[in-house]
């Protein structure tokens, strides 16, 4: 019966160090990719951000209008069109939106 439970304990120290070594080669191997993932995650959370408050991507576009106004000039040459633009999707969006609804 020693024999056995000897061979049990050697068996089980045996599985033990493999989970050891298997857990550090994980370690390591999520290690090489962990910043790229949360690069990731930290861009998804921002376009989520900005897909659910849609005044920030104008917001942001401002200051920096205002801040390099100098340098942006082009964007005064356009003159009335990007507001007609806005209003062009504006229309579109409520027309088609009226088109998709559930009847």
């Amino acid at each position: 019966m020693s024999a056995k439970l000897d061979a049990l304990a050697r068996h089980r120290a045996e599985l033990v160090a493999k989970s050891d070594r298997q857990r550090q080669e994980l370690a390591d191997h999520f290690a090489q990719v962990e910043r790229p993932l949360h690069l990731a995650d930290t861009g998804i959370r921002l376009v989520r951000t900005l897909r659910a408050h849609p005044i920030l991507i104008s917001a942001i576009a401002a200051i920096v209008g205002k801040i390099f106004a100098g340098r942006l000039g082009f964007i005064q040459r356009l003159g009335a069109w990007p507001a007609r633009i806005m209003t062009a999707w504006q229309l579109f969006t409520r027309v088609r939106s009226a088109f998709t609804q559930p009847r």
